[in-house]
């Protein structure tokens, strides 16, 4: 499937998510964790202004935490935006940070 992805949104491969918290405490894999990690897989050219865009400051290849559902402003239900099971569409807004090496993001 080829995507062109539009304004500031950000493809983001999920990693697996740790099934243990670190007290030790199993996590069910149909819980829904609010904040993930992975590493992007491709920007949009950024947010647009009347003739030029804002450039995004991610690029790919970066590994992030993000949010992984933004809630609908009118109904405040979460919004997931999966492509496939282990890929995920979020805007800019949506990542928290980029980091090297590993990070483990706890409940």
């Amino acid at each position: 499937m080829k995507l062109r992805l539009l304004q500031n949104m950000v493809r983001i491969k999920v990693d697996e998510a740790e099934d243990r918290t670190r007290g030790g405490i199993i996590i069910p894999g149909t819980t829904p964790r609010p904040v993930r990690t992975g590493v992007v897989l491709a920007v949009g050219p950024g947010k647009q202004f009347t003739d030029r865009y804002l450039p995004i400051d991610l690029k790919v290849g970066d590994k992030v935490v993000f949010n992984i559902a933004s809630a609908d402003m009118k109904t405040g239900k979460a919004l997931q935006r999966y492509i496939e099971d282990d890929e995920v569409l979020v805007t800019e807004q949506d990542v928290l940070l980029t980091f090297e090496g590993s990070i483990r993001v706890d409940l």
